[in-house]
């Protein structure tokens, strides 16, 4: 007899889909413990690399003029953006030749050193390891071929308008190169200044140096004068056994203009008109005279436009529509000084068509609604065209809240602009309103003005806001001649300026409130703005300083003892 049936176990037949479970489970578990710590590859490196070691060893003399310099970064670093950041002075006429070992770099000499002559090897902080952390700061070796180190130095600033990249500041030897060209010649000294503009040029020989700055954009060691800004220093230094080292040394950056105006374009709007363009914007343009063939075009007036002084615009006589005319033109200049090189003419078409485009206002300043105008302000309206300047004397009023009139002097700089003077000063803390009435007000052609409506106000100044700046500019050069120029710049936006008719006291009364910047400079060549200098033929730059603090200014806190002195020549 056949016994009992076993009953089947449900665990034993369940084991495989628990194992599964237990399976799937125990990766889930795995993984999620994997993201608790960092991704793959550890921590974000942010470490920026540095040299740790090098050969020859810093300040070392009587390196023999066959060797090799060595230098070990702490990381393996980009060759090329390393390589783009060193500075070796003085250059090897032959240059030089970079040879990699991993972190360590080697650099060759092809014809050796030179007998009895200091190095410095700079590696500037666009130096970079592979996760593109640049050096924090620079770094110099300098070693020598003989028995010592040169221990001349120039320490200065640099100041510019716009951010210092590619800058570098070069030293001209003028015992080896009397009258060195930064765009034909390489430099014998090369540093970088910091982000701040600071440089320091080290281990110079005792000799006289030209300094410029240069914004070497293409990595080429040399000066594009076309395209590249350079600051121009004001004096050449000596570097005596007295006197190794000289501070103080200013330069302002700036793209020169070196290229003469040229007239590029004539048209003709309407038949009494005939706009010039240039090209570049002009200070000045000479006589103009319009011919077609034997006969002559009058010219009535010409003006510079005031909002685009590329263009020159000229009223003439009834043209004649479609007739060939000759421009011509011998006289004009630039902001810089450079003026037309030769006889400018250009033809252009005769226009039938009548002037019947309306003119616009275009700004005034103080501008409207401005309710911090100062008691003394000179008042500036701009059109979009030239105007009739008697309907705009007839009829211009600038009065208060009771309707009291503000007397004044009337004037137009260009026939697109018109400037009142108050007679009196303003006043303080009060609403003034300046009103034309726009069907009377026309150009020069006879067409009303556009606006329906031209109705401006501003507010003076309450006497309580205002506060001053003062101080004494002195001069190092006692027998310097020419203006000294006192400027103070809001980073508001407010600007003053004061001329002085040599050394001594300055003070900027009733001033508004706010952070300012000082700059001074001694106006040598008596044209009344800063003169950068030329690179070659060498013209020394103006001197200038600028005051080394922000000045804040508040209401009824006059900020005084601001002295300032101007460096010597």
């Amino acid at each position: 007899m056949a016994g009992p049936r076993s009953r089947p176990n449900n665990l034993d037949g369940n084991m495989p889909l628990f194992r599964s479970l237990f399976l799937f489970l125990w990766v889930i578990l795995l993984f999620s413990c994997a993201k608790q710590g960092f991704p793959p590859g550890g921590p974000v490196d942010k470490t920026a690399p540095r040299i740790v070691q090098t050969f020859p060893k810093p300040d070392t003399t009587q390196v023999a003029l066959n060797s090799t310099v060595e230098i070990l970064f702490s990381e393996p670093v980009q060759r090329r953006s390393c390589e783009e950041s060193i500075f070796i002075t003085p250059l090897p006429a032959d240059g030089v030749i970079y040879q990699w070992k991993g972190s360590r770099l080697i650099i060759q000499f092809p014809k050796g050193l030179a007998a009895q002559r200091t190095y410095v090897i700079t590696i500037g902080t666009d130096c970079k390891d592979r996760r593109n952390n640049a050096m924090a700061s620079s770094f110099s070796l300098a070693f020598s071929t003989g028995d010592h180190l040169d221990q001349g130095s120039i320490q200065g600033q640099l100041f510019s308008d716009s951010p210092l990249k590619d800058v570098q500041v070069w030293a001209f030897d003028l015992q080896e190169n009397p009258d060195p060209d930064p765009s034909r010649t390489a430099p014998l000294y090369i540093t970088q200044p910091d982000a701040q503009g600071r440089f320091h040029l080290r281990y110079l020989s005792l000799s006289q140096f030209r300094v410029f700055a240069v914004q070497d954009r293409d990595h080429n060691g040399r000066y594009g004068a076309q395209s590249e800004a350079i600051g121009v220093a004001s004096r050449d230094v000596l570097l005596t056994a007295d006197r190794p080292s000289q501070t103080d040394l200013f330069l302002q950056m700036a793209v020169m203009d070196t290229t003469a105006p040229r007239l590029v374009a004539a048209f003709a709007p309407n038949l009494r008109q005939v706009d010039l363009q240039f090209s570049e914007k002009m200070a000045q343009v000479g006589q103009l005279t319009i011919a077609a063939g034997e006969d002559t075009l009058r010219v009535l007036s010409s003006f510079l436009d005031g909002q685009n002084p590329i263009l020159l615009r000229a009223r003439t006589a009834d043209q004649t529509a479609e007739r060939t005319y000759t421009l011509s033109l011998a006289q004009g200049c630039d902001p810089s000084g450079r003026c037309i090189d030769s006889l400018q003419q250009i033809p252009f078409k005769g226009s039938g068509r009548p002037d019947t485009v309306r003119p616009r206002y275009v700004s005034m300043m103080p501008r409207d609604s401005s309710r911090t105008v100062p008691w003394d302000a000179l008042f500036h309206i701009r059109f979009s065209k030239a105007m009739d300047e008697k309907s705009l004397r007839d009829h211009f009023s600038m009065h208060d809240t009771s309707r009291s009139q503000v007397d004044g002097e009337l004037s137009f700089p260009d026939p697109t602009h018109l400037q009142f003077r108050p007679f009196k000063p303003l006043a303080e803390n009060r609403l003034y309103y300046i009103t034309l009435p726009v069907d009377s007000i026309k150009d020069a052609s006879g067409n009303r003005l556009a606006d329906t409506l031209f109705v401006k106000k501003i507010k003076t100044v309450a006497a309580d806001t205002l506060s001053e700046i003062s101080g004494t500019i002195a001069d190092q050069d006692r027998s310097a001649k020419g203006d000294i120029l006192v400027q103070a710049r809001s980073l508001e936006g407010n600007h003053y300026l004061q001329h002085l008719p040599g050394p001594g006291p300055y003070r900027f009364e009733n001033i508004l409130p706010g952070s300012y910047l000082l700059y001074v400079f001694r106006d040598q060549d008596g044209n009344g703005q800063f003169s950068r200098g030329v690179p070659f033929p060498f013209q020394p730059a103006e001197r200038f300083i600028h005051y080394p603090d922000t000045l804040t200014v508040r209401a009824r806190w006059p900020n005084q003892g601001n002295d300032v002195q101007l460096p010597a020549p």
